[in-house]
């Protein structure tokens, strides 16, 4: 509670703001509208082009596109291809070398010292701590005692639904004479409990389960195991032992899940009406529910769902450290356990084709073919490393230019620790230019002769020839998957 810092908070909101926002716009960028071919670019769309070329980098250029709103794709391909283009023709028209994009002209990733970032551990924890306070009296304050599905309460919504799935109760009526007709067996309506009218999300979802599932499944990894979240037991707190889910949660997994059944259903019945409406089947006394199998997978394809979950099961007995065996059965009965790879598992549990799951290095064979069959040049061996001057860098030169871009990406990582601390005012000591550093600089300073990077000769943009999807397919599709739609 004490290692609460404000600034870290701003910081922090900061960051989800940016985060949120994905591109934002450089305020000291004040390009000039220009036009490129055809296609004029204002001021905003170049900055907003810049912005998703930060965030993206240059091979997403559907994500650049629907970044600027009214630039197709192609038009973005080709103001990035004079982009790239622009120095080099610079170059060769104006004999200028000045242009050449260098490694210090390129930021890398800072780094910071490790008391500054145990600081900033200290500080999200503590953070995270206040978080989970004010989001426990939110609860308590909307929900009363059912703020937490515990285990405890899954298991009181389990027994109170019992009475419910037998359904209506039969109470047999008798006659005081003979004459008279036995009437009807009259329903009477089993009276719910208040803990459903209190959480009505449970009729629909088998809290006990949901639980299980995260505790012995997703919420499991082994200690072995690399995995980027830790085991449940590291998350107990007071109110929870046991994996639990906030009300809030509870009520929005099962919004979610109608709204997808919803649509799920919605989708496959529109795909029925389609394939029915293109086969002519039309009915004499109205329509009639005919659904097929096809129809639902169409469905849950156009909703970018997944056909089934076995690429989710297929990776929980790595995950969970568990130890699978294969019982082989001899002729007489007796039989002996064997002990399966985690690798082996996962292939049988996968319902993909094994072929397209090929890393062999049959890969690279089967390119220089392909290349070789459609005259596509394949890539150079080394990439070029070439002075301004046209002269080829020794040994020692390239270690000093090395040497001098290590001593520029630690001096930026410095600046930005130093910076760092005095926002969130922590007490983590930053090292001065001590004589050593100062050696250090001093015999590592930047040479004359900066070795340019590699040129556009050298990327793979200019010797890769474009293919549709579906040729690159490994098997073509079967005939069945066209006549599906056919009369």
């Amino acid at each position: 509670e004490g290692k609460y810092n404000g600034a870290y908070l701003t910081l922090y909101n900061d960051e989800i703001r940016a985060s949120a926002a994905r591109f934002v716009p450089d305020d000291t960028l004040n390009p000039d509208e220009a036009q490129v071919g055809a296609v004029t670019w204002s001021a905003g769309e170049k900055t907003m082009f810049f912005a998703a070329l930060e965030r993206l980098g240059k091979d997403d250029l559907p994500g650049i596109s629907a970044a600027i709103g009214i630039k197709s794709m192609p038009e973005v391909r080709q103001f990035l291809l004079s982009l790239q283009e622009a120095p080099f023709k610079r170059t060769v028209d104006r004999g200028d070398s000045k242009m050449r994009v260098t490694l210090q002209d390129i930021p890398a990733a800072l780094e910071i010292e490790q008391d500054c970032e145990d600081q900033l551990e200290v500080a999200g924890e503590a953070l995270a701590w206040y978080q989970e306070i004010y989001e426990m009296k939110q609860e308590q304050a909307r929900y009363g005692d059912h703020w937490l599905i515990t285990p405890e309460l899954a298991e009181r919504l389990e027994e109170a639904l019992k009475p419910q799935l037998g359904g209506l109760a039969s109470l047999p009526t008798t006659t005081d004479t003979e004459d008279e007709k036995p009437q009807k067996a009259e329903k009477v309506q089993v009276p719910e409990p208040q803990i459903l009218q209190d959480i009505p999300e449970a009729k629909l979802i088998n809290t006990t389960e949901l639980l299980n599932l995260s505790k012995n499944f997703f919420m499991n990894p082994h200690p072995t195991v690399s995995y980027p979240w830790p085991h449940w037991t590291e998350l107990v707190v007071e109110q929870a032992r046991e994996p639990s889910v906030y009300r809030t949660a509870f009520t929005d997994f099962h919004a979610l899940v109608i709204s997808l059944t919803r649509r799920l259903v919605q989708a496959a019945l529109i795909q029925a009406t389609s394939r029915m409406r293109s086969q002519g089947w039309r009915s004499v006394k109205g329509l009639k529910p005919y659904v097929k199998p096809g129809d639902v997978l169409s469905a849950i394809d156009l909703l970018g769902m997944e056909r089934n979950s076995d690429k989710r099961w297929a990776g929980v007995a790595r995950r969970c450290g568990l130890q699978v065996e294969d019982r082989q059965r001899g002729a007489q009965g007796n039989g002996s356990r064997r002990k399966v790879p985690w690798d082996e598992v996962e292939r049988v549990l996968t319902t993909e084709d094994p072929g397209s799951l090929n890393t062999s290095g049959t890969d690279d064979v089967d390119f220089k073919v392909k290349a070789m069959r459609s005259e596509t040049p394949r890539p150079t061996a080394r990439l070029s490393l070439v002075s301004s001057d046209g002269i080829e860098p020794t040994m020692d030169a390239l270690e000093e230019e090395l040497k001098a871009v290590e001593a520029f990406d630690q001096a930026a990582s410095q600046r930005a620790q130093a910076q760092l601390c005095d926002v969130l005012d922590l007490s983590t000591p930053i090292k001065k230019d001590s004589p050593e550093a100062k050696e250090e600089k001093t015999e590592t300073k930047p040479p004359r002769n900066r070795f340019r990077l590699p040129s556009p000769s050298d990327n793979w943009r200019k010797w890769t020839r474009y293919r549709a999807e579906w040729e690159e397919l490994r098997e073509s599709i079967p005939e069945s998957e066209f006549s599906i739609n056919k009369k």
